[in-house]
């Protein structure tokens, strides 16, 4: 995905791309894509969630690592958790962000943990455990994230547009948005027809793979 991120960029930043792709660690180049898309900024802010261990797949890693940035993670994984202390120096939360606050939810760990998520259809598992839930609105306002910040990662295995859908625009304006539909056609389109009334245009849909990638128009 970084081959065909670099057929799409701007070519002046060619090379500052290039020097720093092997410290990269999104899925599919979205750290990358944020920082050519604001102009490699220092100092800035994201929230990110699920966040996984906080380095493996992680869109905001190198943000906070090479270019300073403060924020906000949240996962309800328990097994990530030691890890991401660890690794991470942001705000962190265990939670799971969902479309309200402090409903207490079933989270199931999956095999793989990164597809780890609220199990929806009470399924039994013997790797499942009671967690609370957050709104984002919540989250953010808990976290004293500013009104107006830089970038937001939504992974959530399966709620993400109820997630967004329920965020006070009026409050919250991040700048860049990725966001997972995994490839489900009505997910995707509830989520363009959301942010395109909220003022964000999708960029680089055909690179984007299983998630779609926004930005605030102006």
């Amino acid at each position: 995905n970084f081959i065909k991120y670099l057929d799409v960029l701007e070519k002046n930043r060619f090379r500052e791309i290039v020097n720093i792709v092997e410290e990269s660690r999104s899925e599919n180049s979205q750290d990358i894509m944020v920082l050519d898309q604001l102009n490699f900024k220092k100092n800035g802010f994201f929230v990110e969630f699920g966040a996984g261990n906080g380095e493996k797949f992680s869109n905001t890693f190198l943000l906070e690592k090479k270019f300073n940035w403060k924020g906000i993670l949240a996962e309800p994984c328990k097994t990530f958790y030691k890890e991401i202390l660890s690794k991470r120096s942001c705000a962190i939360d265990q939670r799971a962000v969902s479309n309200k606050s402090g409903v207490e939810v079933n989270f199931v760990e999956a095999e793989n943990k990164h597809f780890s998520k609220i199990n929806t259809k009470k399924l039994k598992s013997k790797n499942s455990y009671s967690v609370l839930t957050i709104s984002l609105t919540d989250l953010l306002s808990e976290y004293n994230c500013p009104n107006k910040f830089d970038y937001l990662s939504i992974d959530t295995e399966g709620n993400e547009f109820e997630i967004i859908e329920n965020l006070d625009f009026t409050i919250y304006k991040p700048s860049i948005i990725s966001i997972e539909h995994n490839h489900n056609l009505k997910s995707k389109k509830s989520i363009f027809d959301l942010l395109n009334k909220h003022g964000y245009i999708r960029i680089f849909e055909k690179i984007s793979d299983q998630d779609d990638w926004y930005k605030l128009k102006n």
